[in-house]
Formats: C-alpha cells, sequence, structure tokens
C-alpha cells in the first residue's frame, strides 16, 4: 500500500439536456477552469493490478454565455452564467500497470466515484445598454436577498459517475489523464409541469491532468 498528496487542474462541464436548464440553445459554453486537490491511497492486489481511491476537494461546474433581444430595437441582453459548485469526492478505481523501465510504470483506471456538495455558488451577469446586474445564488441552498427567497434549491448535493484515467509512475512522481462521466441528475430546481421535468436533467464532467508524489 503506497499514499500519495495530488493536485489537478482542468476543464469541468455539465452533460445531459443542459438547454433546458442552466443556459438556452443559443448560449455557448465558454471555458471554465477547475481543481480537485487531496491524498490518494493505492493498494496492491496483484503484480500488475491496484485499487487506488482517496479523498479529494473538487470545484466543478461550468461557464455560459449568450445574447437575447426582443427585437424591434429592443437592446441586446448579454447573460454569462458561471457555476462553481464545491464537493467532496471519492472514487475508486480499478488499475492496471505495467512496467516500462526499473523507474517507470504506466497504467490504466476505470470505476465509480461518489460526491458530495459541500458549498458553492452560480454567479449571473446580465447586461444591456449601460446597465449591469449581478445575481449571487447559492447552488445547494434557497437563496434569499434581505429576508425574501429568490431561487429554490437548484442541485443535489449528492453525485456519482465513473472515472477513466491513464497515468505514469516516474519514481516517485505521479502524472495522471482523467475524465468524469456524472451518471446522477443534479438538478432539481424544477417547475410543476410533470411533462416539462422530463426535459431537465444536469450531469457533471471534466477532464482532468494532476500531478501528485508517492510516499
Amino acid at each position: 500500500m503506497s499514499f500519495s498528496a495530488k493536485v489537478a487542474g482542468g476543464q469541468p462541464g455539465y452533460i445531459g439536456d443542459v438547454d433546458e436548464t442552466v443556459s438556452d440553445k443559443n448560449y455557448d459554453s465558454k471555458f471554465k477552469a477547475g481543481f480537485k486537490i487531496g491524498a490518494g491511497v493505492d493498494y496492491a492486489l496483484f503484480d500488475n493490478f491496484s485499487l487506488q481511491s482517496g479523498l479529494f476537494f473538487s470545484q466543478k461546474g461550468a461557464k455560459y454565455e449568450g445574447e437575447e433581444s426582443e427585437g424591434g430595437g429592443a437592446p441586446v441582453v448579454t447573460t454569462t452564467g458561471t457555476y462553481n459548485p464545491l464537493y467532496l469526492e471519492i472514487p475508486v478505481l480499478a488499475a492496471y500497470k505495467f512496467r516500462v523501465t526499473d523507474h517507470v510504470k504506466l497504467s490504466v483506471s476505470a470505476g465509480p466515484y461518489l460526491a458530495y456538495g459541500l458549498g458553492g455558488k452560480a454567479k449571473i451577469e446580465e447586461a444591456y445598454d449601460i446597465i449591469k446586474g449581478t445575481v449571487d445564488a447559492n447552488l445547494f441552498s434557497k437563496t434569499e436577498i434581505k429576508g425574501e427567497k429568490i431561487s429554490n434549491t437548484p442541485f443535489n448535493r449528492f453525485d456519482a459517475g465513473l472515472a477513466f484515467g491513464a497515468g505514469a509512475e516516474i519514481g516517485k512522481i505521479l502524472v495522471s489523464l482523467n475524465y468524469d462521466l456524472g451518471l446522477s441528475n443534479i438538478y432539481t430546481n424544477k417547475n410543476n409541469d410533470e411533462d416539462d421535468n422530463k426535459k431537465y436533467s444536469l450531469k457533471n464532467s471534466g477532464l482532468w491532468l494532476g500531478v501528485g508524489y508517492k510516499f
């Protein structure tokens, strides 16, 4: 068994019926950086197989930007939405390793992950003519301004999915490339139309490049 400290950066995003939830079809997905930091554990089951897990603090989310106008000379409204949920995440991956040299190993891995939302906000910015407005909404709890509720809880705290990765061990240095595929619908802020609610689906995803040090 070995332990490691790891940090990763990448581009998180959402999959599913995103057009019906966080953005209109005319809105474009923009680059948003995210991170993961935590501790990993690697338990060797056989010569080439191991079980990998750990505990990580991660920032996921997405960013969207678009323009709308009612026509007839009405001003164009530019809206930007940035979602920054924070999670505590536990992956459980099966890894296959093969040795390249005495000091270098390559590996591929796959398995489930579980995550719990700790907090985070969505920043919604609207601008038209010289008028600008910004609202910061909670993602895992209702949002109130001056005691008045302006939104329900939009996201479930629980998230689950699959993680796939490839990595290299160079001595005590670890390098990895991972992709997260969310399977759990995290969106909860639905309306009273049962047929319309069937379109609401939001799942986490992300591509991550990480480095670590093995103890």
